[in-house]
């Protein structure tokens, strides 16, 4: 809207300036919404990686074909040891390229209620723990 109202003193209208105003406000709003679920998803892969994992093989498998999940090295969704990996979750989701990171972000927003229920969980024993001290 201000650069609309600015581009009304100028020769050119109101509408260009309003509308490279309205490009860069989306822009900025999506580059923002974009870290902020990067920051999410690095930190459910860091907390619960297994929740990660079953959202990854149950929601993504047929995923698993695409050149991003091919030649993983040490992980591949078939593989059921997940005790053998050689990296953390995070580090190998957020190495792979913006496939890795975009299904990362997928998966995270899936897990998203459960991790909400652990989270809400967690903090009713910790306020039953505090309450049981007195």
């Amino acid at each position: 809207v201000a650069f609309g109202q600015i581009g009304a003193c100028f020769t050119c209208g109101p509408l260009v300036p309003a509308m490279v105003g309205y490009g860069l406000g989306y822009t900025w709003g999506m580059i923002g919404f974009w870290k902020s679920e990067v920051m999410r998803a690095r930190g459910f892969a860091r907390d619960f990686p297994t929740l990660m994992l079953h959202a990854l093989e149950t929601e993504f498998r047929n995923w698993e074909n695409y050149t991003w999940m091919q030649g993983l090295g040490y992980y591949s969704l078939k593989n059921k040891n997940r005790e053998t990996l050689e990296k953390p979750l995070d580090e190998w989701l957020f190495s792979g390229g913006v496939g890795r990171v975009s299904v990362a972000i997928l998966a995270a927003q899936l897990c998203a209620p459960t991790v909400k229920e652990i989270q809400e969980q967690r903090r009713v024993k910790l306020v039953e723990d505090y309450e049981k001290s007195f």
